[in-house]
């Protein structure tokens, strides 16, 4: 091995105090945001918790922190940030009535945004089993105004048994849009077609080539796809339109049905099974194997013939009364009808006839027959059921559907489910205009600008209508 020379070494050096540099920037950067994040986290909980300012400048701090791509990120730290939202939202949410402000909701709706920000930008943070825990009481604290559960020895509390008492509205739509972001956003985002869109991309074709019915043609037009899905208005807001036929990756016999739903917040799609059993569980083998009948042990092949009996053996001996003859016997009626015994040696010659006829099948039964048990006789499983109504089971699962529900439709102005018919003329190009609907609002905000020592409404607009008058004055 050769030596090197004073320029090489001299370039070796050089490199090794580079990369000691770097990692001395990219530690120093790892510990500038383990430190913003602590230090931010602390201050919310402890002192900038009643200025609402200060909380929202925090917050919108941490919403920049959960952004940055650093490639030291220490994973505990970022699930410690998201538990410590949970409790400054939890914390705000237990404040007194009195206390309870717009101000301070505003802040309580900024959390829960902050909150969204970092389970998008750090999905892992739901495959911890308690980081979710937390996060889905936060969710329910916002959305009903208390948790099931305060503390874990305390017995949850059912749904029907909470009182729906939100701290505000805004509170609550904040709680379920971080709900639906952790259920279509977090892990997905962002999506192929980009940031732009939250929507899915699957529609009623898409869905309908990949069901195990379709026989694979590709002259499939949005009118022909809609037929074959079931249309609902659920709470005058959210279309559903089911599918009830499996698709083509479910091999598995289980009431299977597809939801597409369109609202507010986009369209996305669901595909859902009843199973009465986990999947490790419900495989194959444990319903499609015939386990058998026990066998006889000592008895195989012996058939026990048994004379029935219709009436008990001391029949015999009571004595017969008046009442008892009053009714003639059969023997009687013959000797005294002539035709009367002509029919009956007829129905005695049908009689023997017929019992000569039935040993006959039995005796050949018996020498033919080898297997036992009796193939034709044996009791076997009936076969698997392939179709269910699963939209009506999916409807009732979600308390659509039941008498109380149905009840209250009646009552109500608009009910809580509608069926649409989709073989209308213009419905699919109805669903083509909700979907190139955005379903992002677009707000105006006009900015106007305020020269020093100026109060009055009417000289602010001139300072608008003077930029505009030099505008036009400058395109011309």
């Amino acid at each position: 091995m050769w030596p090197l020379s004073w320029s090489e070494v001299f370039v070796s050096k050089q490199l090794d105090y580079a990369i000691d540099d770097v990692k001395k920037v990219i530690y120093s950067a790892h510990a500038l945001f383990v430190r913003a994040i602590y230090l931010v986290c602390h201050r919310l909980i402890s002192s900038w918790k009643s200025d609402v300012n200060v909380s929202l400048a925090g917050l919108e701090l941490l919403s920049g922190l959960a952004r940055l791509n650093i490639a030291e990120q220490d994973g505990l730290e970022c699930k410690r940030a998201v538990k410590w939202l949970c409790d400054y939202i939890a914390y705000q949410c237990s404040r007194p009535p009195r206390a309870h402000s717009k101000d301070l909701h505003s802040t309580i709706v900024a959390a829960f945004h902050c909150a969204s920000v970092w389970l998008v930008a750090h999905p892992y943070l739901l495959q911890d089993k308690e980081c979710l825990a937390t996060v889905l009481e936060v969710v329910e604290l916002g959305i009903s105004g208390s948790k099931s559960q305060v503390k874990s020895s305390d017995a949850p509390r059912l749904k029907h048994e909470k009182e729906l008492k939100p701290a505000s509205m805004r509170v609550k739509d904040a709680a379920e849009a971080l709900l639906s972001c952790v259920l279509s956003q977090v892990g997905t985002f962002p999506s192929v077609c980009g940031a732009e869109s939250l929507s899915s991309l699957l529609d009623e074709v898409t869905l309908l080539r990949h069901c195990n019915t379709w026989g694979g043609s590709d002259q499939l037009t949005r009118d022909t796809a809609a037929l074959h899905f079931r249309y609902f208005v659920a709470q005058n807001s959210i279309m559903l339109a089911l599918l009830e036929q499996p698709l083509g990756n479910h091999q598995d016999p289980q009431p299977t049905v597809t939801a597409l739903i369109r609202g507010p917040f986009g369209r996305v799609v669901w595909t859902m099974q009843l199973r009465h059993l986990p999947r490790h569980k419900s495989s194959a083998k444990l319903y499609t194997v015939n386990p058998g009948r026990p066998l006889p042990m000592n008895d195989v092949g012996i058939k026990h013939s048994v004379k029935p009996k219709y009436f008990p053996d001391s029949v015999d001996r009571i004595p017969l009364s008046k009442a008892d003859k009053s009714i003639p016997s059969l023997e009687s009626v013959i000797l005294n009808d002539e035709k009367s015994a002509i029919e009956h040696d007829k129905l005695l010659q049908i009689l023997d006839h017929q019992v000569a006829f039935e040993d006959n099948v039995r005796h050949q039964v018996e020498r033919e027959t080898t297997e036992y048990p009796d193939v034709e006789t044996e009791c076997a499983a009936p076969p698997l059921c392939h179709e269910f109504q699963t939209a009506r089971l999916l409807l009732s699962h979600f308390g659509f559907l039941s008498l109380d529900a149905l009840q209250q439709s009646v009552d109500a102005a608009v009910p809580s489910l509608v069926a649409l018919d989709s073989s209308m003329a213009g419905f699919a190009r109805d669903l083509d205009l909700l979907d190139t609907t955005n379903n992002r609002t677009i707000d105006t905000a006009h900015v106007f600008y305020v020269r020093a020592g100026q109060s009055a409404p009417q000289d602010i607009l001139l300072n608008v209508v003077g930029i505009l008058l030099l505008f036009v004055f400058l395109v011309s």
